[in-house]
């Protein structure tokens, strides 16, 4: 007996799944590399009978006896009616029984009426561990795909193309928002699935799932193919399609001569990210004024190394929107850490009364940053969709802290396209306070870079403080280090006694310090930025005091770059850019006396500490080097 709707439970199912991998990989000895194939097979045999117009044959009844020899028949009848393999398929499981038990496990389940990507799930079970493979490929969480069917306007009308299309997870929740907002007839839905979903993937298994996934929704696997998306010349499918949708493979390269003389992205260099030439294949395959939605690692959009391919998107298209994710949007779907964002671009260059729709997601329906999917009911995404349409000037900001802007296309610069960039931006316009004037930090401080090599002076002993040495928000010093110059390796910034010392690593941390007056000289990571003020009317501490202040904080959280969250970076031109709170007069003087008094003090306390220290443990005739410690 089929379960009804209201019977079904998502989680229930995934577990007889996971069952039925113990079945093939431990009891059959099927490898784990290719069990999955094994359950496509049975999964061709279960839905396709299962959408069959007569009654189903996937039941334990019918394959009670010669369950093998039965089983593969059928196999290969369907196959024949559906094209999922090429030539005749069987089934790897030798015993009947254990065949038999896994037809008994899944025979009740109705995988048409749930309402979940069930062949993405299964795919998940059985690959987890290596879900992101040679490829580089992600599953993108059906709360991202949602947005971006929404944000992309879907229609019936559409041809619509995912060239890294996975298991079909974008083209069957666009098939399904179809049905949701035209409720269109079933005769339409079949011209739809036949001649306007396509979906390119290099992986023949997950080409075998894709197919299976829409055999399940209707019957659209004539276009999905089993190709590499940068080969894709071969179909002659340029400026056929309205819309893409898809989350492409990113981090690593593509060096293959053959593939790169295909791109303009790609011609004149030895490699080139996968994920830019994808890009380049979208513009190339879509109609003019057609749409692509896109996932990509946000450091694309704003590492100063990328500006030629952001100046190629602003020559090739017209931004509609740059949606920034949160960190670890990816991780439970594939062990991806990545900082990563949504772009939307019109092929063509933009109208003059263009604007475009600037988001910083905080929430998205799910919790970010864990390796376990966990559903939760905030998600900016959504806020962003309801608001879509009406036309704002200025900021909105979600309950959840979610922002967005709706910006007059002249702003656009190529020097970023990630929605922080422009979102701080807006914020540095619409500043203000009654006791500072605002400034930017080039204007009032010099900000630079020393460089020096130690280990071109192998004995010369050198104070070195490391970026850990500094403590976070409030950027104290306890002690720092004199170390040889034969053991400090590589180049470092110099520094000298009262610089103030900002680390453009996890800026967030605020480990901004002042260098203590005892120390004339150092040297430091060059992740360490120096600033100086330009005039004696300004003081340091005072200057320091603003740096640490919530306006520079904030700033500093938008202007991050890079697409990997581990570790984020404040570039110097982003730095000199920011605006700074430059107190009254008066004020100004109060926080120098207090900040001054205060760091020196505890400067001379942790140093009186260190020597009372070192006292105690010489009592038991036991010494400590100080020079070897980095803090108290």
């Amino acid at each position: 007996m089929i379960l009804s709707e209201g019977e079904m439970n998502f989680e229930d199912l995934m577990k007889d799944i996971k069952k039925c991998k113990e079945i093939i990989e431990v009891e059959e000895g099927i490898r784990k590399d290719i069990s999955f194939i094994e359950m496509i097979k049975i999964l061709l045999v279960k839905v396709g009978e299962e959408v069959s117009d007569e009654k189903t044959k996937f039941n334990s009844i019918f394959f009670k006896e010669d369950t093998i020899k039965k089983f593969n028949n059928l196999l290969n009848e369907l196959n024949s009616k559906h094209s999922i393999f090429e030539g005749v398929v069987k089934t790897n499981v030798k015993s009947g029984t254990n065949l038999l038990r896994i037809i008994n496990l899944l025979e009740n389940w109705n995988f048409r009426s749930i309402d979940k990507d069930v062949s993405g799930a299964i795919y998940q079970i059985f690959l987890k561990a290596n879900l992101r493979g040679s490829l580089g490929q992600f599953f993108t969480p059906k709360e991202i795909v949602d947005f971006m069917i929404e944000f992309s306007e879907p229609s019936s009308k559409k041809i619509i193309l995912d060239p890294a299309c996975g298991s079909g997870g974008f083209l069957i929740s666009y098939l399904n928002k179809l049905k949701e907002k035209e409720n269109i007839s079933s005769k339409r839905i079949m011209e739809v699935f036949k001649n306007n979903l396509w979906g390119f993937e290099i992986d023949m298994e997950l080409s075998y799932l894709a197919k299976i996934n829409l055999l399940l929704n209707g019957d659209g696997a004539k276009h999905i193919l089993n190709i590499n998306s940068l080969n894709y010349q071969e179909e002659n499918l340029d400026n056929h399609f309205d819309l893409i949708l898809t989350n492409p493979p990113f981090s690593f390269n593509i060096e293959e001569r053959e593939i790169l003389d295909k791109y303009f992205l790609g011609k004149n260099r030895k490699k080139e990210q996968i994920d830019i030439l994808f890009l380049e294949v979208c513009f190339n395959l879509l109609k003019a004024e057609g749409v692509v939605g896109i996932v990509l690692p946000e450091g694309l959009l704003n590492l100063p190394k990328y500006q030629y391919f952001r100046e190629f998107i602003l020559n090739q298209s017209t931004l509609i929107g740059s949606i920034s994710l949160p960190a670890g949007a990816f991780l439970p779907f594939g062990q991806s850490n990545s900082k990563t964002c949504i772009l939307f671009l019109k092929r063509g260059r933009a109208s003059e009364n263009q604007r475009f729709f600037i988001g910083d997601a905080k929430e998205i329906g799910f919790v970010c940053g864990k390796k376990e999917y966990r559903s939760i009911s905030k998600n900016d995404l959504r806020f962003f969709i309801s608001n879509l349409n009406n036309s704002y000037n200025n900021l909105k900001t979600s309950a959840d802290g979610g922002r967005f802007l709706q910006l007059d296309y002249k702003k656009i610069t190529s020097k970023r396209l990630d929605a922080k960039y422009y979102l701080v931006n807006y914020s540095q316009d619409n500043m203000g306070g009654k006791n500072y004037t605002l400034m930017k930090l080039k204007d009032v401080a010099e900000v630079y870079q020393p460089k020096i090599n130690p280990s071109k002076e192998p004995l010369k002993e050198f104070y070195y403080l490391e970026i850990p040495d500094i403590s976070e928000n409030t950027g104290t010093i306890t002690n720092i280090r004199k170390v040889l110059g034969k053991n400090i390796n590589g180049i470092k910034t110099s520094f000298k006694s009262n610089d103030i010392l900002f680390s453009r690593l996890y800026p967030e941390k605020g480990r901004i310090t002042i260098v203590p007056e005892s120390i004339k000289e150092g040297v430091t990571s060059t992740e360490i930025y120096i600033i100086n003020p330009k005039k004696d009317d300004l003081g340091r501490y005072s200057l320091l005091a603003s740096l640490k202040s919530s306006i520079v904080k904030n700033q500093v959280n938008d202007l991050v770059s890079g697409s990997s969250s581990s570790r984020p970076r404040l570039h110097i031109e982003d730095l000199k850019n920011i605006k700074i709170p430059i107190l009254k007069k008066d004020k100004q003087n109060r926080v120098e006396e207090i900040l001054k008094k205060a760091m020196k003090n505890q400067w001379n306390s942790a140093q009186e500490y260190l020597d009372g220290f070192k006292k105690v443990i010489q009592s038991f005739g036991d010494d400590v080097d100080l020079n070897g410690l980095r803090g108290i």
